[in-house]
């Protein structure tokens, strides 16, 4: 007679199985594995790239050394909406690509290697990279670089920069406070020297274009439409077909000034030159005996030449070639639109 024996059998745990399993190297799962950019297919269609809208760029690639094809996604450190980073793959780059939850369904490109193919420089700007003392981006693709609303690079030791302001001006900045100003409005250059400042402006909405040296003591002012003008605190020469500057230059009112005060002076010019011929040695001792005070006096505004002054004008306003008769082509008054000081 068989002995009867008790069962003592619970309910099986498969969760307590799987952990008197387990032991390091039992799950078959990768979680982290290399990658190899795959080639475009045959298909003209069948780029080893995609792009898709719900999840981006998507590169085929081969995971090694399982050798198993996969579409992965890929990671970059900027991502929001309408916000992104890329650089393009081509065949054969090396990628570590990490496997979520340890699918290959779930795979995701987390970086590049360099290696004999895709080899890394060395020589960047003319620096030697490899001795480790410089920092740098180096992209062989054209590259774009994109922002919603400013841009601002500076270098902390010279205070340098470039920014670009939410206007879409651009300002460049030397250590020296020079600026260089790009905008829609108005383009200029200002660059200090000690405690004078230069500027340079051009106006496009005005059509205007300035130059101002000094705080302004020399400037140039050109306009399309009205009054353009040249400024200067000390002499400015003038040089033509290769002569140099050595004439003063003379006006319509200077020389009305002169002859009406040769006029009031005729009994001392004749006086003074007696039997003498009529020649500069002569007439310099009397134009300066004669002075700045008399002349100034017989100025077109006032004194006995204040009649004298809209008659000249009347004359300026006749253009000296009218193209009417043969004496039209003679020398009219003077520059109806050139005035000096």
């Amino acid at each position: 007679m068989s002995e009867s024996r008790s069962r003592t059998y619970g309910a099986f745990d498969a969760r307590d199985m799987r952990e008197a399993f387990t032991f390091p190297g039992s799950d078959p799962r990768e979680w982290i594995c290399w990658g190899v950019v795959d080639a475009d297919g045959e298909d003209p269609d069948d780029k080893n790239v995609t792009f898709d809208p719900d999840y981006g760029p998507l590169v085929n690639l081969t995971l090694h050394p399982g050798g198993k094809r996969v579409r992965a996604r890929v990671a970059s450190h900027v991502a929001g909406n309408g916000e992104g980073e890329w650089y393009p793959f081509i065949e054969k780059d090396e990628v570590l690509v990490a496997l979520a939850n340890g699918s290959e369904r779930n795979a995701v490109i987390i970086g590049r290697l360099n290696q004999s193919i895709d080899a890394f420089p060395t020589l960047v700007g003319g620096a030697d990279v490899t001795k480790n003392t410089v920092s740098f981006r180096r992209s062989v693709p054209p590259r774009i670089e994109e922002v919603g609303t400013s841009y601002f690079l500076t270098s902390v030791s010279t205070g340098a920069s470039l920014l670009v302001d939410k206007g879409g001006n651009w300002y460049v900045t030397d250590g020296a406070g020079s600026v260089m100003h790009v905008g829609a409005d108005w383009l200029g250059l200002m660059t200090k020297l000690g405690d004078n400042v230069m500027q340079l402006q051009i106006k496009s909405g005005e059509e205007r274009f300035y130059v101002h040296v000094g705080g302004g003591a020399a400037s140039l002012a050109l306009s399309a439409s009205g009054i353009s003008a040249l400024l200067v605190p000390d002499a400015l020469n003038i040089g033509t077909s290769g002569n140099s500057p050595f004439w003063h230059a003379t006006s319509t009112e200077s020389v009305c000034a002169i002859l009406d005060a040769l006029g009031k002076n005729l009994g001392t010019l004749i006086s003074a030159l007696g039997p003498a011929p009529l020649t500069g040695v002569v007439l310099g001792p009397i134009f300066t005996a004669l002075g700045q005070t008399s002349l100034v006096a017989a100025l077109p505004t006032v004194g006995p030449l204040a009649l004298l002054g809209p008659a000249i004008q009347t004359a300026l306003a006749v253009p000296a070639v009218p193209n009417v008769t043969p004496a039209a082509a003679l020398p009219g008054v003077g520059c109806p639109g050139l005035v000096i000081g």
